[in-house]
């Protein structure tokens, strides 16, 4: 947030007007307490595109994307800085040839320091579209490089586990075997197959009558 307690001499307001035009990789310009345009710098018509003739006056929603102006975006932008002293954002900006940047947003609340009334905004933007495409594309580098590896989840592997079926033979006369659908479920029920009891040879013993 930028406080002024009075308005800078006439010598000092060439200086700095002259400053802000000398920074030509910036668009630095001031809004009233509305969201219109007050002032407006070299760096500001390089990258938007605009004259200083053509654009004071106009509202800041001028650089939004039609999308982005009717959900509010500028607006919300505004409000932010005026409750909070800043907003921050990075997202698409509209140029005066309608072509679209990739756009690092500052905009701080300018307040009367006696009274701390809001009387405007300082915006500071710059066009990073060369940074974020040299982004996306290390990233997408990064991702043929090094694949994420899937790792199946819990229930994949309960199904996969599930759908196999199982032989199991032991010599005893009593068998439990888990059905399919109780292995699913969280209440795993069994089920009892009985084998017919042993066979037993049977013979005289000597001496028997």
């Amino acid at each position: 947030m930028v406080e002024t307690d009075k308005a800078p001499a006439f010598g000092d307001a060439i200086r700095f007007q002259l400053l802000i035009d000398a920074v030509v990789d910036y668009a630095i310009f001031q809004l009233d307490e509305s969201g219109r345009i007050a002032t407006w710098n070299t760096g500001a018509q390089r990258i938007k595109g605009y004259t200083e003739s053509e654009i004071i006056g106009k509202h800041l929603s001028t650089f939004y994307t039609e999308e982005d102006q009717k959900s509010g975006v500028p607006q919300r932008a505004l409000e932010t800085a005026g409750q909070t002293g800043k907003y921050e954002a990075e997202g698409w900006r509209v140029r005066k040839d309608g072509t679209k940047f990739w756009a690092l947003v500052v905009i701080d609340a300018i307040r009367d320091k006696e009274t701390g009334k809001l009387i405007g905004f300082a915006k500071v933007t710059r066009d990073i579209t060369e940074r974020r495409e040299a982004q996306l594309k290390l990233q997408a580098v990064q991702e043929q490089l090094h694949p994420k590896s899937r790792i199946p989840s819990r229930n994949a592997l309960r199904r996969a586990f599930c759908s196999r079926s199982f032989s199991v033979s032991a010599p005893s006369s009593m068998l439990t075997r888990r059905t399919r659908s109780g292995c699913c479920a969280r209440a795993e029920r069994t089920r009892a197959v009985s084998l017919p009891p042993p066979r037993l040879k049977t013979g005289h013993r000597s001496g028997s009558n």
